[in-house]
């Protein structure tokens, strides 16, 4: 698809443009002379079907409504590389269409998620997807994955990650599909079995380690592998817990693997920040899901009676997957090293002392 750049252009531009629209990468793509050009505020995209474009400028045009994949994502496009600032009568006249638009926040990126089929990883794949990216997820759950990724649009295919080799494919499968990879999310893992130090069965503990820490070292190094030879940057979050914080939250295997994927993740952060790839942690505590075996209100209970700073709100699965976003996003651009914690506070207060401020 082609589209038309009308504008107050300087002199050297020269007749009007031509600009490539990409559908695939959700983005314009302008000449670098043109780039530099651009210091006029009245703009206006036309796409060959006739209808148009513009949501940033005191010199509104008038727009006629576009389909849900040409305007969000000229408008991600523009927020990206231009920063105009959206004004509120822009806002009122364009209504939900400028709405749609801001929300799409991983217009154009490709994310590869691992343990994807259901608990946070499903959570994050649907937010992700709603923000336009194009997703895979990767699972051992064939059913679970499928039908998910059939209802978002995205990419299954099965990946154990104590497989390096597992791993490997599902990061091709993005390269095969969209040519590149933006977003590892190293999510899968399990909690083990809990018991006494003293009977420990280690070779339950080896598989852990197998699959908390060593699948989360295949998707770092072969994402990295990826993200480098791209030569974009590019984002790793790693899914860690509030058991690497505190003691006492999980077994002892689990605690030990959650704190080394900390360690991980700073120790590589540190090597790929050259690249412009950023490594994140994020930290969930008393989020009800699979892993956990337990119900909603039962999640609700416990961390109420033990300390969280927020009453009357209990963690979801939606919040740690809207957290996971954030840091995927442009938003976090200047983010790195660091471990996102997601627990209402939980970690900061050994016992809820707030009766003392009343």
């Amino acid at each position: 698809m082609a589209l038309v750049l009308t504008l107050p252009w300087k002199k050297e531009l020269g007749v009007p443009t031509l600009v490539e629209w990409d559908q695939q990468m959700g983005a314009l793509i302008l000449p670098a002379k043109l780039k530099l050009c651009l210091s006029s505020p009245l703009l206006l995209f036309r796409f060959s079907s006739g209808r148009c474009f513009s949501d940033f400028s005191s010199h509104v045009l008038e727009t006629v409504a576009a389909g849900p994949g040409e305007d969000s994502a000229v408008g991600f496009w523009f927020r990206r590389h231009f920063r105009y600032a959206m004004e509120p009568h822009i806002a009122q006249r364009h209504g939900d269409d400028v709405q749609r638009t801001a929300s799409k926040r991983l217009m154009g990126k490709v994310a590869v998620i691992t343990g994807g089929a259901r608990g946070i990883g499903a959570a994050t794949a649907k937010v992700f997807a709603e923000n336009g990216a194009s997703v895979i997820i990767a699972d051992i759950l064939d059913d679970l994955g499928t039908s998910l990724a059939d209802s978002i649009g995205a990419r299954y295919i099965h990946c154990d990650v104590v497989n390096e080799a597992d791993v490997e494919s599902a990061i091709n499968l993005a390269l095969a599909w969209k040519g590149k990879l933006d977003i590892m999310f190293n999510n899968a893992g399990i909690s083990g079995t809990e018991g006494s130090i003293t009977n420990l069965d280690m070779e339950q503990v080896k598989y852990l380690l197998s699959v908390n820490v060593n699948g989360i070292l295949h998707g770092i190094k072969h994402a990295a592998r990826v993200m480098i030879k791209g030569q974009e940057g590019g984002c790793i979050i790693c899914m860690s817990s509030s058991a690497a914080i505190m003691g006492g939250l999980g077994s002892h295997p689990y605690s030990l693997s959650k704190e080394a994927i900390i360690g991980l993740m700073r120790s590589t952060a540190c090597e790929l920040g050259v690249h412009g790839i950023r490594v994140n942690c994020i930290s969930p505590h008393g989020v009800a899901s699979e892993m956990l075996d337990m119900t909603p209100e039962e999640v609700s209970k416990i961390v109420e009676e033990r300390g969280s700073l927020l009453k009357g709100r209990s963690p979801r699965l939606e919040d740690v997957a809207q957290a996971v976003m954030f840091l995927a996003s442009e938003e976090a651009g200047y983010i790195t090293a660091h471990n996102l914690v997601i627990d209402g506070g939980f970690t900061s207060a050994s016992s809820n002392m707030s009766f003392i401020y009343q």
